[in-house]
C-alpha cells in the first residue's frame, strides 16, 4: 500500500493555546501530486525532496518536519509528562514555529523557523532526516531548559560519563554529596577505567551515532582495570551497576546548578534513541482535519486501547505460563520459583540455580527459555489487539481513516509490544534497584503471586 502523503503537503501549525491544526499548503499539495504519482518507497521521499532543486520540495519537507516535531513531543509527553509535570502545549511553542511563510518572506522577517534550522544542519552522514529531526528538537536549548526546569535532563547515562572530567568529578563528589577520600579515589577510578574502554571505542568510531548500552566485553575490560588498579574484583553486572549510579548521580547534580528540580528515582533511562511507543496515538490523530476534530472520541479510543493492551498482555502471561506447566509438569514447580524470582524478587539466575535445586545458571537458562517465553508473549499481545482494532476501533474513530493508515498503525502496535518486551528483557540483565518495573515485570509478578505461595 502506498505510504499516504499528506504529511508532506499539510503544515502542522502552532495555535494561541499552544495546540496545533493543520493547514493545507496548495503549493506542496500540487508538487506531491505531480512528482510522486507512482508508488515509491516511503523511506525515499524525504531523500528525493532533499535532492530536488524546486522551491516546492523544501516546502514538502517543512511540512514533513512539522509531522515529526508534533510526533516527537507526543513520544516526550507520553514518557515524561506525568512525572514531570508537562503536556503537549507546553512543548510545542518552543519548537512548532513554521507558519509556511516562503523563503523570500523569511529572509525579511529575520526569523528562521525551527524546520529550515533542521534542513540547513542536515547531511547524509547525519544519519535519516526523521532521526535528525528528532535529535535537533530534543536538543533544542529553550526546550531543554524547560523539561530542566521541571527536572527532566536529556541526555544519556553514558554521554554524562563521557564529558565528565576526573577532576570534575572529584569536586562533585566532595562537595555536593560529601564523599570521602577513598569513595572519591574509587570513583575516579572507576570513571577513568570506563573512559579507557568505552570512551576510547566510541572515539575510534568516530563518535556519532547515540550511546549504546556498553557491551559485556567492554564492562569485562573495565572490570579487568578495576581489578588492576585497585585490586577490586567486580562482576560485568556490578561494573554497570557502579556506573549507571555514578552517571545517576551526576545528572542530578547537573539538574541542581542548571536551576531545575532535583527528583530521585529512576535518572538511568536513555533518552536519545527515537521513541516509538507512542506512535498509535499519532497515527490515529495526525491528519484529521480541524473540523471533525473530535477530542472526545480520539480519547475515549485510546482509554480503551490502554485498557485492551493491559488485558491483553495480562491474559498472554497466563496462557504462555499455563501452557509451559502442562507441557513440562514434572518442571513445573521449578519453573515458577525460577520466573517468580528473577522478574518478582529481582534475583540473578547464579543465584536463583542453588536456591531451586540446580547446579548452574545454565540450568536455569534452559528452564526459563525467556526468549521464547517473551515471543509467545508478544504474538499473543499482539494477535489480540489486532483483532480488537479490527471489531471495536471503529467504534471510535471513523473507519476511513482507520482503513487509510491501517498498515501504519500496524508497525506502531508492534512497537509498542516489542517496546514493552524489551524492557523486560533489559531488566532482566541489569542492576535491578535503578529499574522501575517493566508493565511486563508488573503483570507477570501479579499473576504468579496469584497461582504460588511465594515463601
Amino acid at each position: 500500500m502506498q505510504e499516504p502523503l499528506d504529511p508532506y503537503w499539510t503544515l502542522l501549525r502552532l495555535k494561541a493555546d499552544g495546540s496545533y491544526q493543520p493547514k493545507t499548503l496548495t503549493t506542496a499539495q500540487d508538487f506531491i501530486t505531480r512528482e510522486f504519482s507512482h508508488p515509491i518507497d516511503p523511506a525515499q521521499i524525504p531523500k528525493q525532496l532533499l535532492t530536488h532543486p524546486a522551491p516546492a520540495a523544501q516546502l514538502c519537507l517543512r511540512c514533513y518536519i512539522s509531522h515529526e516535531i508534533v510526533q516527537t513531543c507526543f513520544s516526550l509527553v507520553r514518557q515524561f509528562g506525568e512525572t514531570y509535570k508537562f503536556q503537549l502545549s507546553d512543548l510545542l511553542p518552543f519548537v512548532l514555529d513554521d507558519d509556511g511563510q516562503l523563503i523570500d518572506d523569511l529572509e525579511t522577517s529575520r526569523y528562521t523557523p525551527l524546520a529550515i534550522d533542521i534542513l540547513e544542519r542536515f547531511s547524509p552522514e547525519s544519519g535519516s532526516l526523521r532521526n535528525w529531526i528528532i535529535r535537533l528538537v530534543r536538543q533544542h536549548s529553550a526546550l531543554q531548559q524547560f523539561l530542566l526546569e521541571q527536572g527532566l535532563h536529556m541526555i544519556t547515562a553514558w554521554a554524562i560519563l563521557n564529558d565528565t572530567a576526573p577532576e570534575s568529578l572529584a569536586n562533585i563528589l566532595r562537595e555536593f554529596y560529601h564523599y570521602t577520600p577513598s569513595e572519591i579515589d574509587f570513583a575516579i577510578i572507576l570513571l577513568n577505567s570506563y573512559h579507557a574502554i568505552y570512551l576510547a571505542d566510541r572515539q575510534q568510531q568516530g563518535g556519532r551515532k547515540r550511546c549504546e548500552d556498553p557491551t559485556d566485553l567492554q564492562l569485562q575490560r573495565i572490570a579487568a582495570l578495576i581489578k588492576q588498579n585497585s585490586n577490586r574484583v567486580f562482576t560485568p553486572d556490578k561494573v554497570f551497576d557502579r556506573l549507571q549510579k555514578l552517571s545517576d548521580q551526576l545528572r542530578q547534580y547537573r539538574i541542581y546548578r542548571r536551576g531545575g528540580q532535583v527528583r530521585q528515582g529512576d535518572f538511568s533511562q536513555s533518552f536519545d534513541v527515537p521513541e516509538t511507543s507512542e506512535q498509535l496515538e499519532y497515527q490515529i490523530t495526525q491528519n484529521q482535519p480541524e473540523a471533525e476534530d473530535d477530542p472526545d472520541q480520539v480519547g475515549d479510543f485510546l482509554q480503551a486501547f490502554r485498557q485492551e493492551f493491559t488485558i491483553a498482555l495480562e491474559q498472554a502471561l497466563s496462557q504462555v505460563v499455563q501452557h509451559r506447566l502442562q507441557a513440562k509438569p514434572k518442571k513445573a514447580v521449578k519453573f515458577l520459583q525460577a520466573l517468580e524470582q528473577l522478574h518478582c524478587q529481582q534475583r540473578s539466575m547464579g543465584d536463583i540455580a542453588p536456591a531451586i535445586g540446580l547446579k548452574r545458571q545454565d540450568d536455569v537458562s534452559r528452564l526459563l527459555q525467556l526468549k521464547t517465553f517473551r515471543g509467545d508473549v508478544r504474538n499473543l499481545v499482539l494477535h489480540q489487539i489486532k483483532t480488537f482494532m479490527k471489531e471495536k476501533g471503529s467504534y471510535f474513530i471513523d473507519p476511513d481513516r482507520l482503513v487509510q493508515v491501517a498498515h501504519r498503525v500496524d508497525a506502531a502496535l508492534e512497537s509498542q509490544i516489542d517496546d514493552v518486551i524489551a524492557a523486560a528483557q533489559k531488566e532482566a540483565t541489569t542492576a535491578k534497584e535503578y529499574i522501575q518495573p517493566s508493565l511486563f515485570t508488573q503483570k507477570l509478578c501479579t499473576y504468579l503471586h496469584q497461582i504460588m505461595t511465594v515463601p
